[in-house]
């Protein structure tokens, strides 16, 4: 039997300090962890949505009925969307010749905008890349969609 207990109630304290500050480091890691996930994956979705957004306002303009298949890829030609990143009104009424940039209700400043390639070299299928990207800790990061058009009302 111990008979001088003196210095075991300072142990049991110094101990369980340690493990309290053990488990505080690994919550407050873990919480991090987590918000910068959450913030990595609302980037991503609002990238995607921006992405599909813009490739239907591309659809929308060369199914008005005003604009022919030769005007829309001539439309495209004239901005020089192939080498040059353009984007759509927001209205989706007119091709304009600039990278947009803007601030997605985040820290982030998003870009975005689109290209396109003529496929067969004959202007009968057009593809419209889309690519949005942002800033993620210092590293670029980016999304991209593509879609094909063709003169699927040609008669």
């Amino acid at each position: 039997m111990i008979k001088n207990r003196k210095g075991i109630g300072l142990l049991e304290v110094i101990a369980a300090l340690g493990i309290t500050a053990v488990v505080l480091t690994s919550l407050v890691s873990l919480s991090v962890f987590v918000l910068r996930s959450s913030l990595r994956g609302k980037l991503l979705l609002e990238g995607t949505k921006i992405s599909n957004r813009e490739i239907e306002l591309v659809r929308a303009y060369r199914d008005q009925p005003e604009v022919s298949w030769q005007a829309f890829v001539g439309s495209l030609s004239g901005h020089n969307c192939g080498s040059v990143h353009c984007h759509m009104s927001p209205n989706g009424t007119e091709i304009l010749s600039e990278l947009v940039i803007r601030d997605g209700g985040t820290p982030q400043e998003i870009s975005y905008g689109f290209l396109y390639e003529d496929l067969l070299g004959a202007g009968e299928i057009i593809r419209i890349s889309v690519e949005v990207s942002w800033k993620d800790a210092g590293v670029t990061k980016s999304t991209r969609i593509y879609t094909d058009f063709t003169n699927w009302q040609q008669k």
